[in-house]
Formats: C-alpha cells, sequence, structure tokens
C-alpha cells in the first residue's frame, strides 16, 4: 500500500539493478530456484527457474530452428497484442477519476517494461549461446542433479549463478532457498521449522548445520569469483557484489531488526561488522549497491540516506 510513495515501486533491489544493466546481455537477470523473492516495479513477481537442468539448457543449449522460428513469431504476436491492449486503454482513460488514472498509469508502465523485454529477447533469437565443455557441468543439463535434495542442491545452484556471471549470460543473479531439509547429514527438519526453534537444543543442533552448510557454499562462490580472472587481469570478484542474507534477524520471533546480512566484493570496503544497533535501514545498504553499480537516485524503498562506513 506504500508503493506509490517509493521511488521505484515494489521493485526488488535485483531487478532495479537488471534495469540497469540487463540490456548488456540474453537474460536482464535470471532468478534461481524458489520463486516470490524477485518483483518489478509495478509488483509482478518474477518467475524463477526451479530446476538445475532448465537453468543449464536455457544458458548453454542453442534452441532448435522450430524454436527460435516459434519464438519469433510469439514476439510479434505479443507486440501486437500490447498495440491493441495500448490503444484501448488510451482510449478511455480521459473517463476515469484520479485515482483509477494513476492505477492506469502503472499498467502502462507495465506494458512498456514488457515491450523493452520483447526486443531485447528478438535481437538475441539468432545469436548463439556460450559453449561449456566441462563434462561434470554438462551432466546437470540431463536432469540428473533435479530431483537430488542432497547436500549438492546448493551447490549446484551457485554453480550455476557462476556460470551465468562468468559467460556473460547475464549480469544480474539471485537465489533464494527452498523450504526443505537439504538433504544435509544431520538435519531431518525443514529449515523454516528450524527457525522457529524456541530454543531448544535438538533444533538449534540442526539449525547450526544448515547454516554452516549455507556459508560453505557461499565461501566456495566467493572464492571463485576471487580466483577468476577477467580480461584486464583484475578478479571477478573486483567488479561483482553479493549479497547474502535473511529478512528476519529471529525467526522465533518473526523480527527483522539486526538481520544477518553480508556484502562481499564490488570494490566496497570488506573485513569489518557494521553494527547493526545503528539501526540503518537495509534499504540503504540497497541504495549503495545500486549507486556502486551507476544508479543516479537518491533514494530506495524505504532508505533514508546510504550506507555509512562502506566507502
Amino acid at each position: 500500500t506504500d508503493r506509490a510513495s517509493y521511488p521505484d515501486g515494489n521493485i526488488t533491489v535485483d531487478q532495479r539493478a537488471a534495469e540497469l544493466i540487463g540490456h548488456n546481455t540474453r537474460y536482464p537477470s535470471l532468478v534461481f530456484w524458489t520463486e516470490k523473492n524477485s518483483y518489478t516495479r509495478t509488483g509482478v513477481s518474477v518467475p524463477a527457474i526451479q530446476t538445475p537442468s532448465a537453468a543449464f539448457n536455457l544458458m548453454f543449449i542453442d534452441d532448435t530452428v522450430d524454436k527460435r522460428k516459434f519464438d519469433r513469431e510469439t514476439i510479434t504476436a505479443s507486440g501486437s497484442i500490447l498495440d491493441v491492449v495500448l490503444a484501448d486503454a488510451n482510449s478511455f482513460k480521459r473517463k476515469l477519476g484520479r485515482t483509477d488514472q494513476k492505477k492506469l498509469d502503472e499498467y502502462f508502465t507495465s506494458i512498456r517494461e514488457t515491450e523493452k523485454k520483447l526486443k531485447l529477447a528478438e535481437s538475441w533469437i539468432e545469436q548463439p549461446k556460450p559453449t561449456l565443455n566441462d563434462p561434470a557441468l554438462k551432466k546437470i543439463g540431463s536432469g540428473s542433479t533435479d530431483e537430488n535434495t542432497g547436500g549438492n542442491i546448493l551447490g549446484v545452484c551457485m554453480d550455476l549463478m557462476f556460470l551465468a556471471l562468468h559467460a556473460d549470460s547475464t549480469r544480474v543473479v539471485s537465489l533464494a532457498g527452498n523450504n526443505c531439509t537439504g538433504g544435509v547429514d544431520g538435519v531431518v527438519d525443514s529449515f523454516h521449522t528450524l527457525s522457529h526453534h524456541g530454543q531448544v537444543e535438538e533444533k538449534l543442533n540442526q539449525l547450526d548445520i544448515v547454516e554452516t552448510f549455507m556459508m560453505e557454499n557461499l565461501a566456495v562462490f566467493i572464492e571463485r569469483l576471487k580466483s577468476t580472472r577477467q580480461p584486464d587481469g583484475s578478479p571477478m570478484l573486483d567488479s561483482t557484489q553479493i549479497l547474502f542474507g535473511s529478512g528476519l534477524g529471529s525467526g522465533s520471533r518473526h523480527s527483522n531488526t539486526n538481520l544477518p546480512i553480508i556484502l562481499a566484493g564490488g570494490g566496497f570496503k570488506h573485513g569489518q561488522h557494521i553494527d547493526g544497533q545503528q539501526k540503518q535501514p537495509l534499504c540503504n545498504l540497497f541504495l549503495s549497491v545500486l549507486q556502486q553499480m551507476g544508479a543516479e537516485q537518491d533514494y530506495f524503498n524505504r532508505s533514508n540516506g546510504t550506507f555509512t562506513g562502506l566507502v
């Protein structure tokens, strides 16, 4: 209900980043595993790629001739439909009251966003996708890891995120974990259940295993970016911002204060803990991240400034 007062509406930080730099790559952004964590400025949920094989094939397997033909025809038909819808909407806009006109303007914004995405998609139809020769990673495309809820499902998703960035298929990736046990040894309850631990030792022990596993995978992801060199010789990590965290500071109390957030890479000042008791809104951090990417804006959502202590 407050989104009308925000300069970017309901958009999440990853999709705002996609608006800034998404036009440079085949995919403006890629969302992995779980949906309803990425939203456009009009509040539309961005669909997630829910299986590793779907993500792998999307990034590395060229479409057939028939598929490319179908895509071109679909884009043409979609563009024609948007033209008709836009004309109809414009014809009755003057009959609406102020509130309804505002909603209609949001609708127009959504149409314009869709038009841009269609044009971008069309420009990539005939361009070949990058190739990948690693046999171990090629197995992902076969679907062999899709049903694997064991310890490597998170690792596979993060492998795909790294590959997406390294191949420059996209420059914006996001991942939200599913509510499952993760198949990690020593864990029998779902992550959501464990977050409501009630200080029960058995649940706390399981939660410790899950969160340690997550941090280990994050460390591997960061290290891969650090050890991979760009054409100018600099590490990928220097030009890649990694934001990791949770929307809850405490699952037991459903508290969203003092959130556990990690920011790595991207040229910021690291190796420090910035005290959460300074009560800086998380949106201040999002604003700093976006400005580092070139966004010329002074506010993002509920921010009241940039995040102090980063530079």
